[in-house]
């Protein structure tokens, strides 16, 4: 009876101490990545953007549907960037890029460290031949100025249109 009183004791107190505030700089994260700085560490970095995108093994194939949308969706890590959004360039062109975890949000793509897009099939220009996109993840100020993006913040997707 006194061991098991004992080891209770010794569990109490560790549970205690485990959840007690961390005084110095913490390298724990719930990133995927591993960020420049530590968890204290809030100054935004632009090496510290990262993104990846989920693909088929198989590739992106849509129909010639005008309507056909592709859904892309991965993991993200925005640093301490206020803002973040992804964006989408066929060649030199802009596309549409629609933020499925909300609509309406356009200052905050990366949430929790996932992302989910759609992007229109009207806005693939090439039929039966391949649209190479080039994916970003971009992280902004709060007065809207746009970090450098690092290399390990952009992929390049192959979408063939049928």
């Amino acid at each position: 009876m006194i061991f098991s009183r004992s080891l209770f004791m010794l569990i109490a107190a560790s549970s205690i101490l485990a959840c007690s505030n961390i005084n110095q700089n913490s390298l724990l994260t719930n990133e995927v990545t591993k960020a420049s700085g530590s968890a204290v560490n809030k100054v935004a970095n632009s090496t510290d953007l990262n993104l990846s995108v989920n693909l088929p093994a198989e590739g992106f194939r849509v129909g010639s549907n005008i309507n056909d949308q592709i859904e892309l969706s991965g993991e993200c890590f925005s640093s301490t960037y206020p803002i973040n959004q992804i964006i989408a360039v066929l060649g030199t062109t802009p596309l549409t890029v629609i933020n499925v975890h909300n609509g309406n949000d356009q200052d905050h793509y990366c949430v929790q460290g996932r992302f989910d897009i759609i992007l229109q099939g009207s806005q693939l220009t090439a039929v039966n031949g391949n649209n190479n996109i080039k994916v970003s993840l971009v992280g902004y100020s709060s007065s809207r100025q746009a970090a450098l993006i690092p290399v390990n913040a952009s992929r390049t997707i192959n979408i063939i249109k049928k």
